[in-house]
């Protein structure tokens, strides 16, 4: 009995041209213009001032900023009165002493 072979028929492959690979830039978070809000978070004064988050709540706590809180408990967000925040820069600046 002879011995059947299955031959596979060969075909030319064709390839896709290949993708450049582009080198994208990642996204980028929109910076907020601080200009245009009443309100600013404490992670922006920490970089504004280039502080520890801790220490700008410190300073807004010893300083009474007006705060705005969104939110309860751990999940809360809280954000500074802008005015306050530059208010208490003028005064740095100035020299005055700060419990006025």
């Amino acid at each position: 009995m002879p011995k059947y072979t299955q031959t596979r028929v060969k075909t030319k492959k064709t390839t896709a041209p290949k993708k450049t690979a582009e080198k994208r830039e990642p996204p980028q978070k929109p910076v907020a213009d601080l200009s245009s809000n009443i309100y600013i978070s404490p992670n922006n004064v920490a970089k504004r001032w280039d502080l520890s988050r801790s220490t700008v709540d410190r300073i807004a706590k010893r300083m009474e900023f007006t705060q705005f809180l969104a939110g309860e408990g751990k999940n809360g967000t809280v954000r500074y009165l802008k005015e306050d925040v530059i208010a208490y820069e003028k005064r740095r600046l100035a020299g005055t002493p700060q419990n006025i």
